[in-house]
């Protein structure tokens, strides 16, 4: 077996294995396969003032299938959460709780923006201690950060220069009386264009 380098639509060269053992089709799934690693793309996020609003009600531009349509589109590997309510799902004073339970309510209060659950529940994986939430962001992979106090919690773990740098960019700062309508063209018109870690 040998190796070549078969350029993508931006002109990166992904190395694809040759033989003649190994049929076209086969090396065009690994190339499918070998692209997708590069943009796979992690989503941080928050609950209350992003995905809910103050009154716990869902942001009405991202229901009805809108934002995991979007978030489908974009093929999202990973959704963090972030938010208070993982603490809140993870504690009782009787004895822990599993895993899937705590992901299972999750889930459960945002059902109105994600109808397919077991799509979320696929994907989601729930941080603790809110009050230091970014800790848990992996600046070395292709992260999104979506937070009403962005400002407040980002700058807290990684400085004001990495912030500015970011916003707007991987970041966005929620609007958390806009209905959700910022995060759905902050996704179309920002993420879907940025393919890999920096």
């Amino acid at each position: 077996m040998h190796r070549s380098t078969v350029p993508d639509s931006c002109g990166n060269r992904t190395v694809v294995p040759q033989s003649n053992r190994l049929p076209a089709g086969r090396r065009e799934q690994l190339l499918i396969h070998s692209r997708r690693t590069l943009i796979m793309r992690t989503i941080y996020f928050d609950i209350d003032g992003v995905m809910l609003n103050y009154d716990e009600k869902p942001m009405e531009a991202l229901t009805a299938g809108r934002l995991q349509s979007e978030l489908q589109r974009l093929d999202v590997d990973t959704l963090v959460c972030l938010s208070g309510w993982s603490d809140i799902v993870n504690t009782s004073a009787i004895a822990p709780i599993p895993i899937p339970k705590q992901k299972g309510q999750i889930a459960t209060l945002l059902g109105d923006l994600f109808p397919d659950r077991e799509w979320l529940l696929n994907r989601l994986i729930l941080r603790y201690n809110s009050d230091a939430r970014c800790q848990h962001i992996d600046l070395s992979t292709n992260w999104f950060y979506l937070d009403d106090w962005a400002d407040q919690f980002f700058v807290q773990q990684f400085g004001a220069g990495r912030y500015q740098q970011e916003l707007g960019r991987r970041i966005l700062r929620v609007d958390p009386y806009g209905e959700g309508a910022d995060i759905l063209d902050w996704l179309h018109r920002v993420v879907s264009r940025i393919e890999r870690s920096d």
